[in-house]
């Protein structure tokens, strides 16, 4: 199986990697009966292991994918249960690729990785600010300031379109096109992104972003106070 990953810069799609690979090499035999194997001479492997599942396993941060790189990664999932082994090749896409205003260079993706057109399943990865972000609308996000995180919620629409555009371009018509899988990706970031964004005032734009916040993101029926019952 082919598992394609599409998601803007820094949204945290090969951290993802990293961190089921290193959940399943720890407990995937006894969680879920199968054992992670890896050809460790290939340059896949080495490379993978040397920027990402090391660094993971110990805490430290992850290398960015560095733009006009393509890696890839296969990994085999024996399943001692029915013994059998089945075989996966995951291949992360630049997100720079994605974010470009006038659409995405899809002949480049294609020249680089042709097997991204064969892929069984697409990994979408958004990151738990852009998706909250998305819903507030940008009047009320706060200021640009650099970092990357807020261009992460810029970047979401663009990464929207293009992905449209790029489905569009590689799949011909009547082609079975890839099972998409949406990851919601930082989830552990976003309560502190909620207690310094959504609660950091009184002012009249911080209230109407906690009206949002319950609304969109809690899900929960409004009781007539605008903030929904999930405010307690």
């Amino acid at each position: 199986k082919i598992i394609s990953f599409i998601g803007s810069p820094a949204a945290g799609k090969t951290a993802y990697l990293a961190a089921a690979i290193d959940k399943l090499i720890a407990s995937g035999n006894v969680e879920y009966g199968v054992e992670v194997v890896f050809d460790y001479q290939s340059s896949d492997y080495i490379d993978f292991n040397e920027s990402c599942l090391s660094q993971y396993s110990k805490g430290y941060a992850i290398t960015k994918t560095n733009q006009g790189t393509f890696p890839q990664l296969s990994m085999a999932l024996k399943n001692s249960a029915v013994n059998k082994t089945y075989l996966y090749t995951f291949v992360d896409i630049p997100g720079e690729l994605f974010i470009d205003e006038n659409g995405c260079n899809v002949p480049e993706i294609l020249a680089n990785r042709r097997i991204i057109k064969d892929a069984d399943v697409v990994w979408y990865c958004v990151s738990a600010k852009q998706l909250f972000s998305s819903k507030v609308g940008n009047d009320l996000r706060p200021k640009f300031d650099g970092t990357i995180e807020n261009e992460e919620m810029d970047d979401l629409v663009i990464l929207g379109m293009n992905t449209i555009q790029f489905a569009n371009e590689i799949y011909d018509v009547g082609v079975k096109r890839p099972a998409v899988a949406l990851v919601l990706t930082k989830s552990d970031l976003l309560s502190e992104f909620i207690s310094d964004t959504v609660f950091a005032g009184d002012n009249e734009a911080n209230i109407r972003m906690k009206n949002n916040y319950f609304k969109y993101i809690c899900a929960a029926s409004d009781d007539g106070s605008g903030l929904g019952n999930g405010f307690n």
